[in-house]
């Protein structure tokens, strides 16, 4: 290999990828985390800081990694105190609400110094007069179940036959067992493709449906880097439903290959990365967020990839970022198993997700490439009332209503109850590239 972010051979060992993990015995050291580890298998780490996120600033004067917590991110908590006058008090107790949280509140800042990154929490943000509950329920998946094949039984979809419908690229399709690569019809630069599940609705499918998409996401990478070989940056996204901005109801991937840098979302991390190396003794910043993370009990890994239970959300609601060296099995199967939380145990099963992968030809050091980074954002619910983005997301900072520790421990306990989803993985298949998936995967000519 000549890089740590270079995609991996099934003969890449787990040592030749480790860089950006830490190993199984440096998990954490904090007394109150509680974690499983079957060999070669899924680690789940809790660790609550007392009263959740609101303790989270007393954490930055722990020894053990205050420091660390301190140099990554700002954190600040304020109290704030309103006054209730007695009618809306009656009103605010007939609808349920408690008068005294509301007399007194705490608000909590979080901002990632290198990205800018951040957010802004108050649980009670959950509780304004139209809001939906942070997680959905299973009424609301039903619904989006009967929403799909009504809608598709009274349009018809042009992605079930894509072969006909569909846009291809000049030179064909990479054709997967589960899944097939389209041309995009309404590029927004001009390496800018799709890849589409051969199955419609996004609720079914499956872990070898989603490594597939992954493996041909990769081989049209591949192919068109090859015809373009100064187009070096991959990246992509894969948003569920209209709420997420779908303008087709069948699951879809976008993907990108750019020059010269990332797309700007991307880019932001690329940059913060290279200042916190550049202003903190060449400390390297992957490595140490996903350490950072590790303390505070928000990280869960699985062979080489890890995920990371968001401290700045992008949305009010839940998000969960996977990373790994490069495109690995072991990353495909944490991405889907993460899908699985949102849908069955949060019961959200609209996302935004996007996706990069590190660059052609990066070198150890080449600082402008990525690891491979999978980001899944809630979207809040397919029939809410009130839209999930607002001002704040767009011009000032996301404002949360949910807690990611709580968030990390409803995902800790979903996978403890389904281990199922993140089985034993054999030590020789850690790093092994999602080339190696066995599917079908050709080039099918125009």
């Amino acid at each position: 290999m000549d890089s740590s972010f270079a995609r991996c051979d099934s003969s890449d060992s787990l040592t030749d990828i480790q860089p950006y993990l830490d190993t199984p015995e440096d998990i954490s050291t904090h007394p109150d985390t509680t974690w499983r580890s079957d060999p070669g298998g899924a680690v789940l780490e809790v660790v609550t800081p007392e009263n959740g996120l609101d303790g989270l600033k007393l954490l930055q004067e722990s020894a053990s990694f205050g420091d660390l917590l301190h140099r990554m991110y700002a954190v600040d908590r304020f109290a704030a105190s309103i006054a209730l006058p007695a009618e809306l008090q009656e009103k605010m107790l007939a609808a349920g609400r408690d008068t005294e949280k509301f007399k007194t509140q705490t608000c909590v800042s979080v901002t990632n110094r290198w990205t800018l990154a951040g957010s802004l929490y108050n649980p009670l943000r959950a509780q304004r007069p139209g809001m939906a509950t942070p997680a959905g329920s299973a009424e609301t998946l039903t619904a989006i179940k009967k929403h799909l094949d009504d809608y598709k039984a009274e349009n018809g979809c042009d992605f079930c036959q894509m072969h006909t419908l569909t846009a291809s690229e000049s030179w064909g399709r990479i054709q997967g067992t589960y899944s097939a690569t389209a041309a995009n019809f309404a590029k927004i630069s001009d390496l800018h493709g799709l890849v589409l599940p051969y199955e419609h609705s996004h609720l079914k499918v499956s872990r070898d449906m989603l490594l597939d998409m992954l493996n041909v996401a990769v081989r049209w990478f591949d192919k068109m880097h090859e015809l373009h070989p100064d187009a070096r940056y991959p990246q992509g996204i894969w948003d569920t439903l209209s709420r997420a901005g779908a303008s087709q109801n069948h699951s879809h991937m976008q993907t990108v290959l750019t020059r010269n840098q990332y797309l700007v979302g991307w880019q932001q991390l690329v940059r913060g990365a290279q200042l916190y190396t550049a202003q903190n003794a060449g400390a390297r910043y992957w490595h140490d967020i996903v350490r950072l993370h590790s303390h505070l009990g928000l990280r869960i890994r699985y062979g080489d990839a890890v995920a990371l239970i968001s401290l700045t959300p992008r949305t009010p609601g839940h998000e969960v970022q996977i990373i790994a060296p490069g495109p690995s099995i072991a990353f495909g199967e944490l991405w889907f198993a993460m899908l699985q939380v949102f849908i069955h145990a949060l019961n959200l099963p609209v996302w935004s997700c996007g996706f990069a992968l590190p660059a052609y030809g990066a070198t150890p050091s080449d600082d402008s490439s990525l690891p491979a980074i999978a980001t899944i954002t809630s979207r809040g619910g397919q029939f809410d009332r009130v839209c999930d983005v607002s001002s704040n997301e767009l011009h000032g900072q996301p404002v949360m209503s949910t807690d990611p520790f709580g968030t990390c421990a409803l995902i800790a306990a979903y996978l403890e109850a389904n281990p199922e989803l993140l089985p034993v993985m054999p030590a020789e298949c850690f790093g092994q590239s999602i080339r190696s998936w066995p599917s079908v995967v050709d080039v099918m000519n125009v």
